[in-house]
């Protein structure tokens, strides 16, 4: 509803769905307009997309179920939480596997707000960054990735979700799969350091 706040309408949802028992963090953002969804849309989507809206993660539940809500921070600007190494301690199994997949990563990424009842937004973001393998400098070209969005809270959290984008698809690239024993300790979304000699 018009002029609410996000988190308090997440809430709503969670509560209507029957999860009492969650950690939303709160966001003063509210709702510049009214939004209205398909019939038969999950309430999971619905929450999603407020988040959204917001910059926050999509909903997730911890190791102590509990719904939670947090708004989006990078990787790069986390710490680590575990590493996992392939010493004489080492709880990796032998075999380990790199792929690499450049093919049509893009390094500009285009967001707008396409709504009537709200200003124009629109933020931009280009990956010119000479170390990265990806970037316009190293490619010496341009790809695009151009996305709509009906609703979002400012622009400053458009911009946030531009950078959160571009981040994350700068990233993809390279994926590194490895089997370990049981760990049971792992959340979701952690950060986590892996150095393994044999990949170098």
């Amino acid at each position: 509803m018009e002029g609410t706040r996000y988190t308090d309408n997440i809430k709503v949802l969670l509560e209507s769905a029957g999860i009492t028992q969650y950690n939303v963090v709160r966001s003063e953002s509210q709702l510049p307009t009214t939004r209205d969804w398909e019939p038969g849309t999950s309430k999971l989507q619905i929450i999603n997309d407020l988040l959204g809206a917001i910059n926050y993660r999509s909903l997730y539940f911890d190791e102590n179920g509990y719904a939670v809500a947090l708004p989006y921070v990078s990787p790069v600007n986390r710490p680590s939480e575990y590493t996992y190494r392939n010493d004489q301690n080492s709880v990796i199994f032998p075999e380990a596997e790199r792929h690499l997949d450049l093919f049509a990563i893009p390094n500009r990424w285009v967001l707008v707000v396409s709504n009537p009842e709200l200003p124009p937004m629109r933020s931009t973001y280009t990956n010119t960054n000479p170390d990265s393998i990806t970037s316009t400098v190293s490619r010496g070209r341009i790809i695009v990735d151009y996305r709509e969005y009906d609703d979002i809270a400012n622009q400053a959290a458009l911009d946030a979700r531009v950078q959160r984008i571009a981040f994350e698809a700068s990233q993809v690239y390279e994926q590194v799969t490895f089997e370990t024993a049981i760990m049971p300790m792992h959340s979701d979304s952690d950060v986590f350091t892996l150095q393994y000699s044999d990949l170098g």
